[in-house]
């Protein structure tokens, strides 16, 4: 037979604390920018985004970052050639640059952490501001999802 509880309680109250390391509502959708040529606008929410950005084809490549009035505010500079085979993706998040088969590409990064953020933009309907890879890349895109705060 069934051993019955030495006590009664039904219930017990129980506080939890969740800790959000990254506190921003992202879009489902991802957003492509291709960075070839003039470059794209790169379309934002309300919070800030780092971008991956991929590049293949090209010799000494350089991504650049401008605000909505055509100011350049980052550049990065990738020094070294990257074959078209085996483009790199350079995860701006967390700064890690890697090529197509995962491996760390012979190529040498300088430049600032790029972050492209709402106040680069001449409003929340933009113009937005403007990323270009120069170095004539066969393949340069930047893929990310719009984020917002306080949502």
């Amino acid at each position: 037979s069934p051993i019955a509880p030495a006590y009664g309680q039904r219930s017990q109250r129980v506080a939890f604390t969740l800790f959000c390391r990254d506190p921003f509502a992202y879009d489902k959708a991802e957003t492509v920018v291709d960075l070839r040529g003039a470059g794209g606008q790169v379309p934002l929410g309300s919070a800030p985004v780092w971008p991956a950005i991929t590049i293949g084809g090209a010799t000494d490549p350089e991504v650049v970052l401008f605000d909505a009035n055509n100011v350049e505010r980052a550049r990065l500079v990738l020094a070294g050639t990257i074959p078209a085979g085996n483009p790199v993706t350079l995860h701006l998040r967390d700064g890690s640059l890697l090529d197509s088969f995962g491996d760390v590409p012979p190529v040498v990064l300088t430049g600032p952490n790029l972050v492209v953020s709402p106040g680069m933009a001449a409003g929340s309907a933009g113009p937005w501001p403007r990323l270009v890879c120069t170095g004539n890349p066969v393949q340069a895109e930047a893929r990310y999802a719009r984020a917002w705060q306080n949502v």
